[in-house]
């Protein structure tokens, strides 16, 4: 069965702590590195959560899109199963049925092969430190590590290259620079999204 992490995490949200009196003083191995910017070869990650609370929801989601040359190579992607299904709002804001989920592997059957996708990859995302908080719980809880790649957040490249928009979500960025947002909130869209997103802001900052 799915366990829930109770880890506390440092200010980051990302990197968590051990527990107790040795908290401040004891802190896990470190997480990677946030980078300006990447070169020609990444991979984007994104999930979907039934939350934005790493203690009580759980991952249903998870995607991987390995990028070299600046092309998209090869694509991890699966459901995952959750102990409790979604309620009724992340459905609507995703379309992933708790019928959908059914059937789908639980996390820590996922984890393993996730892990291995990413390899030691700069690793890019849209508000990455969430998706990586989310993550190092789980693999804390199932993988006993912590994905400690250095990392690229195209939410903050988007603030600096477009100061101008009022709102800087994937899908608000991604109209502003021409890009489709047809199937936002599924992961795989939202990795595309992002990789095509930050391959226009990086045209903006040559």
């Amino acid at each position: 069965m799915n366990k829930k992490s109770t880890l506390i995490y440092q200010d980051d949200g990302v990197t968590p702590l051990l527990p107790g009196k040795h908290r401040k003083q004891c802190p896990l191995p470190s997480k990677g590195k946030s980078l300006p910017e990447a070169g020609p070869d990444y991979t984007v990650l994104d999930l979907e959560t039934t939350g934005l609370q790493k203690k009580r929801h759980e991952i249903i989601e998870i995607t991987a899109l390995r990028v070299r040359g600046n092309v998209i190579t090869d694509v991890f992607t699966t459901l995952v199963k959750p102990v409790n299904p979604p309620e009724a709002f992340i459905t609507d804001l995703t379309g992933i049925t708790g019928r959908m989920l059914s059937g789908a592997p639980p996390l820590e059957k996922v984890l393993p092969s996730f892990l291995d996708f990413l390899g030691d990859d700069l690793l890019m995302g849209y508000n990455i430190p969430f998706d990586l908080g989310f993550l190092n719980a789980e693999c804390i809880t199932f993988c006993d590590r912590l994905i400690t790649n250095d990392y690229v957040d195209v939410m903050r490249v988007a603030k600096r290259c477009l100061p101008e928009l009022q709102h800087h979500r994937l899908t608000d960025v991604a109209s502003c620079l021409g890009l489709s947002t047809a199937g936002a909130h599924r992961a795989e869209s939202d990795c595309r999204m992002t990789h095509l997103c930050y391959q226009k802001l990086k045209d903006k900052t040559a």
